[in-house]
């Protein structure tokens, strides 16, 4: 059993998957190449309900073997913004995570050493946002007038909302957006990026340079790589992959979820009934953190009415949010 145990194909589940345990999201990954990393390399925002895989995409696509990125002088930095606790902090790590990749793959350049290694200390040392944000700016210039190509993933963006002011979003704009400066974004949230940011007047001129990237649940062809992925280990039926579509759906982590029970107790034998209850409560867990989303986004009164009913005061915005998030599809009108 020890050894059966290592070879867990669902162990990690929680966690940025990436390289062999990655399936599926073709469609995705190809969106994100073509916008990413062409000549352009034009921002990108990436939304999505919590725990369906954004991280694990952007990883991927961008940052496993981002080695390979190195000969065309294209940097990928990954910045996850959980923790965050002011936009000061935000911009000085910003530089000091670009910086820590500059020092690994081209520590040889002598001209960034001479010209854009000082302001890093000049960056960390400033009191005030305004003052940092005048040397990152000479920074990111420098490096762009040098030929390099910064591409900045940020994850967990929905934290910005709650330390950004509009200047903040205004001068992450500007550093992306102006041709001597260019970086790429790639932002990962629940929420849009128009309602992230803070506007003042209403019009968003940060989300304005986004194309926007709406990850859902899994399609039934990525379903169908998840289950040839973990047939080595994991021996499953049929009527095995109905009954975990039966208690999840398609929801990617929510599978990993029960099929790490089953594959922990595969040899108990187990009832229907013995391994409900044995997922129950992380499901149950799962479901609640989809269920605040939902409640946070004033989405849930709108999700029960078109789920259940009755029907009566949802709007085409909460309709859109919902197909969006892939909760709710469309389906055809047999009558």
């Amino acid at each position: 059993m020890a050894t059966e145990t290592l070879n867990n194909p669902f162990r990690g589940f929680g966690t940025i998957v990436c390289g062999d345990r990655f399936v599926g999201r073709t469609e995705k990954l190809n969106e994100i190449r073509q916008r990413v990393l062409g000549d352009d390399y034009s921002n990108l925002s990436i939304t999505g309900l919590p725990r369906i895989g954004k991280s694990s995409l952007v990883w991927q696509c961008l940052m496993f073997n981002q080695e390979q990125w190195v000969n065309s002088n294209t940097i990928v930095v990954y910045y996850q913004l959980g923790s965050l606790r002011s936009s000061l902090a935000f911009f000085k790590k910003l530089v000091e995570k670009t910086n820590e990749k500059f020092v690994k793959f081209f520590n040889t350049d002598e001209k960034y050493s001479q010209y854009a290694l000082p302001l890093i200390a000049d960056i960390q040392n400033a009191q005030t946002v305004e003052d940092a944000t005048d040397i990152v700016e000479c920074y990111f210039n420098r490096l762009r007038r040098w030929g390099y190509k910064i591409i900045v993933i940020l994850d967990e963006f929905d934290r910005a909302q709650d330390v950004f002011e509009v200047a903040d979003f205004q001068e992450l704009r500007e550093i992306s957006y102006d041709p001597e400066t260019k970086i790429c974004l790639v932002t990962c949230s629940r929420k849009t990026l128009d309602e992230i940011e803070k506007k003042e007047p209403k019009l968003s001129n940060f989300a304005g340079i986004f194309s926007e990237c709406k990850l859902q649940m899994f399609e039934e062809s990525d379903v169908e790589l998840y289950w040839e992925r973990v047939k080595k280990d994991f021996d499953v039926n049929d009527e095995h992959k109905t009954f975990v579509k039966y208690l999840v759906g398609n929801h990617p982590w929510l599978m990993d979820v029960v099929n790490d029970y089953f594959f922990m107790h595969k040899d108990d034998n187990l009832t229907k009934e013995d391994k409900i209850n044995g997922v129950k409560l992380p499901l149950m867990q799962g479901l609640d953190s989809m269920v605040s989303t939902l409640e946070k986004e004033d989405l849930l009164n709108a999700a029960i009415q078109l789920v259940i009913g009755p029907y009566f005061d949802v709007t085409q915005i909460q309709i859109k949010k919902l197909l969006d998030y892939g909760f709710i599809k469309m389906v055809p009108n047999t009558k």
